[in-house]
């Protein structure tokens, strides 16, 4: 089993574990569930909350942590509009200040992950560690 499919089988196990915690500490809530655009709503977040968990690993090996946490930016962004636009609320200089930190956060560890790959480039692999270097080395 890839490293993937095994962190997509633990969100799918995790998003069970989840419904059965919900419905032990807020039973009293899903009962008050009446109506259909209701359940659906719930529904609708559940299973959207399964996808996202179990497309996340297989995200992040294709693409990279950076990638998927710079996909998760606008988020924020989006958020921000929402609860400015519909609900009319103040915007605190937390929230600016912790948008800030995570796009320079982001940026420093792409400068530093650029520069881990140039040096990274410049090593020359060990055949003693890379095994299909040392086969290369017997065949020749």
């Amino acid at each position: 089993m890839k490293e993937h499919e095994y962190l997509a089988y633990i969100a799918c196990w995790g998003s069970l574990i989840i419904a059965v915690e919900t419905l032990a500490m807020e039973l009293e809530e899903v009962q008050r569930i009446h109506t259909w655009p209701q359940v659906l709503s719930l529904l609708g977040f559940a299973s959207s909350s399964l996808l996202f968990y179990a497309s996340t690993p297989p995200f992040i090996k294709h693409f990279g942590a950076t990638m998927f946490n710079m996909s998760l930016v606008p988020t924020m962004v989006y958020s921000l509009a929402f609860s400015l636009l519909v609900y009319h609320s103040q915007v605190s200089w937390l929230y600016l200040g912790g948008y800030a930190a995570v796009l320079l956060g982001l940026s420093l560890y792409c400068l530093t992950d650029k520069a881990r790959k140039t040096h990274n480039s410049l090593i020359l692999p060990d055949p003693l560690l890379d095994k299909e270097l040392a086969r290369e080395c017997e065949v020749s």
